[in-house]
């Protein structure tokens, strides 16, 4: 009788995740099996000592020049700067710049265009009989001595901005000295030569100035801005040196600067082209995006609130014409780009650097430093483009403007009471009636001045419509 005997059970090993182990099913683990270490190959003697073919390419003398030294430490490899746009260092220019913002007895306006400077650096007016001497001042306003008419002081010269048009003037006459710009239909890859093949041509403002679009500077698409006119050539200088010093601070936000030149007797600024669309033709086109158009907007506000916060901080920039067809969005990266900064103000090294303009008071306590009139500006340009997104302009916009009317008039009798004569100007832009029994809303200043309202408010900072302020209430009133 044959007896069958059970094999003996193996007994389930206690994993460290449990009874079960860590694989399997309670089974026992399998011991490691060990590589075999490889035997190295016996090779005659007749091979070891044949000849070897010599080799096709040898890249050890090349290898050899990115080898450290013995006892150095790795070097790390630099990029290559960026050539300089203007060729030559700025500072020496911006030096020369005069902080005395006060206005003189006798004034010339801004609009008497300067047309050269003498060599003990004295200004030559085109019109340098209409002089005028100031009897005294009203606020925002001057009294002059020939006919006592009043006339806005943003709009007269100061030693300041006499020595921002000579600051252009004597980089205009460096520049004169530097390698010509070539624009011509032919490809090339050489710097200051760009190829108008493919480029539109558009006049701005009048013959003189021609903006080329999609021209092409070493295969990138860039904008060309042009002009004979010698006035025009010292605000385009003003802009390109604003425009270079905040592109070396937030280089994140502003298009890149590639050169400036001469060709002939035309200036020629030479900067990137964005290939993303304007705010304006972004709240235009919400309809066609699959999102909530509320959202797409609360986005795009969000973004700009954050971008304008950071070119403030890191560049001590102030736009001063940020309306949404100078500030472009992209949408899917939510990156907020600033163009175009012909009106714009930037302190740099105890300098303050900008655009002489009609609106904008240089000698008042504000100047350079106002945190506020960038998204005044932008928010009143974008009110009539939000009937695509209601629930945004409800939640989000109105609440915002209508807190800004309510502090700035509140502000504003304050300021009234303290004795200010300025803080009485701008409120009787801001009544039905232009008077100070009259309403005070801010469709009224909307409708007596157009959009020239808000950079008038940009005389004083509204602490309501700071970029702070504005991302509070958005995140307060989210409505999504």
């Amino acid at each position: 009788m044959i007896t069958i005997m059970n094999p003996p059970q193996v007994p389930r090993s206690r994993g460290p995740r449990g009874p079960r182990g860590p694989r399997g099913r309670g089974l026992q683990r399998r011991p490691r099996i060990l590589r075999r270490e490889r035997r190295p190959v016996q090779r005659s003697t007749a091979f070891r000592n044949a000849p070897r073919a010599p080799r096709a390419l040898s890249f050890a003398p090349r290898a050899a020049q990115f080898r450290n030294a013995p006892n150095q430490p790795p070097q790390k490899r630099r990029r290559a700067e960026p050539r300089h746009p203007f060729g030559f260092e700025l500072s020496t220019y911006i030096g020369n710049i005069l902080a005395n913002y006060q206005l003189p007895e006798s004034v010339y306006a801004i609009k008497n265009n300067i047309t050269g400077f003498t060599q003990d650096s004295k200004p030559i007016f085109e019109h340098p009989h209409k002089r005028w001497k100031v009897l005294n001042r009203k606020g925002m306003f001057v009294q002059m001595e020939e006919g006592g008419k009043q006339i806005y002081i943003s709009g007269l010269h100061t030693e300041h901005t006499i020595s921002l048009y000579r600051m252009a003037y004597g980089i205009l006459q460096r520049l004169k000295q530097q390698d010509p710009v070539h624009i011509e239909k032919a490809t090339s890859t050489q710097f200051k030569q760009v190829d108008i093949t493919s480029a539109v041509r558009q006049k701005r403002h009048a013959s003189t100035n021609i903006l080329w679009l999609n021209a092409n500077h070493c295969g990138k698409m860039v904008v060309l801005k042009t002009t004979t006119s010698l006035q025009m050539q010292m605000v385009y200088i003003i802009e390109a040196v604003i425009h270079f010093l905040v592109y070396k601070r937030a280089p994140s936000y502003i298009p890149a600067i590639y050169f400036v030149g001469f060709n002939g007797n035309s200036l020629v600024v030479c900067s990137e082209q964005l290939h993303i669309q304007s705010v304006f033709t972004y709240l235009g086109t919400l309809r066609q995006y699959t999102h909530n158009p509320n959202i797409l907007a609360w986005n795009m506000l969000r973004s700009f609130c954050l971008a304008i916060r950071k070119v403030q901080r890191q560049a001590s920039f102030t736009h001063r014409d940020c309306h949404c067809s100078n500030v472009y969005y992209d949408a899917r990266r939510k990156i907020i780009k600033f163009i175009d900064f012909d009106w714009s103000c930037i302190r740099w090294q105890g300098k303050i650097i900008s655009v002489p303009r009609h609106l904008y008071d240089t000698t008042r306590q504000q100047y350079g430093v106002n945190r506020s009139v960038d998204i005044c500006v932008f928010l009143r340009s974008m009110g009539p483009a939000l009937q695509h997104c209601p629930v945004f302009k409800q939640k989000i916009y109105d609440p915002i403007m209508n807190r800004y009317e309510r502090e700035s008039k509140k502000k504003l009798l304050e300021l009234m009471q303290q004795g200010h004569l300025e803080a009485i100007n701008i409120y009787k832009m801001g009544t039905e009636h232009k008077t100070l029994k009259s309403k005070y809303a801010h469709e009224y200043g909307v409708a007596n001045l157009k959009i020239n309202f808000e950079y008038h408010m940009g005389y004083y900072t509204w602490e309501c419509m700071t970029p702070n302020a504005i991302l509070a209430i958005m995140d307060q009133n989210k409505f999504f």
